[in-house]
């Protein structure tokens, strides 16, 4: 084992190798732009700094049981993991400047660490243990490089964080090789400001954590057993359009929360994509629920879910416009459930009157521009995955 006990380790412009333990108890460490120092065993930082411009390539592991953060903050080096099965621990927090996960192969994080410039998994499955958050700090969206790798977030508790600005998609690749399961999520940041998102895959049944699978509102029928996730943010405000692709998944045509400590919840206006490929054929399935203002500080179990029709569409034959409070408005209950519409209105001459993608109950036909009479709405929804058409006619009464 070789102990860097107050000295001062400077490379420059050349390649150096230890083959054996390193341990720093003290010394500043600096690595120049054009230096590389690769470690055969393990790194143990225990004091003292670490200036890194270069590269440092790691073939064991990284333990960090220093009190401070170990790389400075002029530090843009990377960090390289050569090997795979290593380990990213110690007592105390490491913050990288970039970090390269290179191998096709399992990493475990069993440390809190933060990146602050790239992170690159490349192929690997990164599995953050129970309580440990794995950070990366720059809101530059392509600053997590992968091919096919993913973070498996053991527990509800093994997060993966993200900081995202401006409105502008953030991937948060997720599975989990003991359930052979894979998850994609995206969070498009739809305000200004800079927020922080935090997500798990849970890979195993919510009954284990507490959140029983039995416990379901109207109008879910029932949710899945496998696996579920976490949502988070942790700081920022503002709304965000988050997806949630998976597998594809033959029942499941809606996404559901754990409310108030009770029961499943279903989520209003999912909209359910059976073909979306944005991730290939293998997470073609997604999930999309817009302007989602996640509470601030407070973890979200959610889950898929089937939902049934127990909240059908009502359809009022009559209405006038007159101002006192009492029927004023053509409203459709519960179309707000199913977004992914559009509804046309037409006289009795056959000339439309109205048209509107994604009715809603706070776009509804105000019947402004027309005289009392008969008009006749035709109403193409998709609900539960499947589309439907209504039809009917429509009293219009103006005083």
């Amino acid at each position: 084992m070789k102990s860097l006990l107050q000295i001062s380790v400077l490379l420059s412009i050349l390649v150096s190798q230890a083959r054996g333990q390193w341990t720093n108890n003290g010394a500043s460490i600096h690595i120049g732009d054009a230096a590389v120092l690769y470690v055969g065993g393990d790194f143990e930082h225990k004091s003292g700094k670490i200036q890194l411009k270069g590269n440092l390539f790691l073939n064991a592991n990284w333990l960090n049981n220093a009190p401070n953060e170990a790389f400075d903050e002029q530090s843009t080096g990377e960090v390289v993991l050569v090997k795979g099965r290593q380990i990213i621990g110690g007592s105390q927090k490491t913050v990288f400047p970039s970090l390269n996960f290179v191998k096709d192969s399992e990493y475990d994080v069993s440390a809190d660490i933060d990146v602050r410039m790239q992170l690159a998994i490349n192929a690997s499955e990164i599995r953050i243990a129970d309580g440990k958050r794995l950070t990366l700090l720059n809101t530059d969206p392509n600053a997590l490089l992968r091919t096919s790798g993913y973070f498996n977030t053991k527990t509800n508790q093994s997060l993966f964080v993200r900081n995202v600005s401006g409105q502008r998609n953030y991937v948060f690749p997720f599975g989990n090789s003991t359930i052979n399961q894979n998850s994609n999520v995206i969070v498009e940041n739809k305000g200004g400001s800079e927020s922080a998102y935090a997500f798990a895959f849970v890979g195993h049944g919510s009954d284990a954590d507490g959140y029983t699978t039995h416990s379901v509102k109207k109008p879910l029928e029932s949710i899945d057993d496998r696996f579920y996730y976490t949502f988070n943010r942790l700081s920022g405000t503002g709304l965000a359009n988050i997806s949630v692709f998976t597998r594809p998944i033959i029942g499941f045509n809606s996404l559901a929360t754990w409310q108030n400590n009770a029961a499943w919840e279903n989520v209003s206006n999912v909209q359910v994509n059976d073909n979306n490929y944005l991730f290939g054929q293998t997470l073609s399935k997604s999930f999309e629920v817009k302007n989602w203002n996640l509470p601030l500080g407070i973890s979200v179990p959610v889950v898929l879910a089937k939902s049934g029709s127990t909240q059908m569409l009502e359809f009022f034959n009559a209405f006038s416009p007159d101002g006192d409070g009492k029927n004023d408005r053509w409203e459709i209950p519960n179309i707000d459930n199913y977004p992914d519409n559009e509804l046309r209105i037409f006289d009795r001459s056959g000339s439309m009157v109205f048209q509107k993608k994604s009715y809603n109950s706070s776009s509804f036909w105000g019947a402004e521009n027309v005289s009392s009479g008969t008009y006749f709405y035709v109403l193409n929804v998709k609900i539960n995955g499947q589309e439907k058409q209504f039809k009917g006619s429509i009293t219009l009464v103006k005083n």
